[in-house]
């Protein structure tokens, strides 16, 4: 067979008296799907391919990095201000914090379980642990509050995640 035979079929198509009402029909399902799609309520993800829309978990993602961030802030704030203070220490061991926070944002696994809980507890603590100098601040007393505060907003980000998914 030769080219001209193979696309006569696409050519009577387009000759014919459906040809309008068939282009019309093609184009509206694609703006169908495209409109869908967009909203995020078809997905699709081939070989090279990924039509979709995953706004909501970027949302989700971005607005939990945004309270994490004013968190440690207002935490930063908090502090006490006492003789002696390094407040650019302060603000590396906040950051380091904020990382372990990012991190687990990241990974999309925050759960309320009680050892997921206590791993993040413990992974905040150590952070003050390995940059702080200060024995002012590694005291039992700001332990917990440290354990309290990282409950807390584990239990916040979990509540923006739940939102969101509504």
């Amino acid at each position: 067979m030769n080219e001209t035979n193979n696309m006569s079929w696409l050519s009577e198509i387009l000759t014919s008296g459906n040809a309008i009402p068939l282009v019309i029909a093609v184009a509206g399902l694609i703006l169908l799907i495209a409109f869908l799609a967009k909203k995020g309520i078809i997905k699709f993800k081939g070989k090279g391919l990924s039509v979709g829309n995953d706004e909501v978990e970027r949302t989700i993602i971005r607005n939990q990095i945004m309270f994490c961030k004013t968190e440690i802030s207002d935490f930063y704030s908090k502090i006490p201000y006492f003789e002696g203070r390094d407040d650019w220490r302060l603000k590396y061991i906040m950051e380091k914090c904020l990382d372990v926070f990012i991190d687990a944002i990241s990974l999309n696994h925050i759960t309320l379980e009680p050892v997921y809980v206590e791993l993040k507890c413990r992974a905040v603590w150590d952070e003050v642990l390995q940059n702080a100098e200060d024995p002012r601040i590694l005291t039992d007393e700001f332990k917990k509050v440290i354990y309290d505060e990282t409950k807390r907003i584990i239990e916040k980000l979990i509540a923006i995640r739940e939102y969101y998914n509504k």
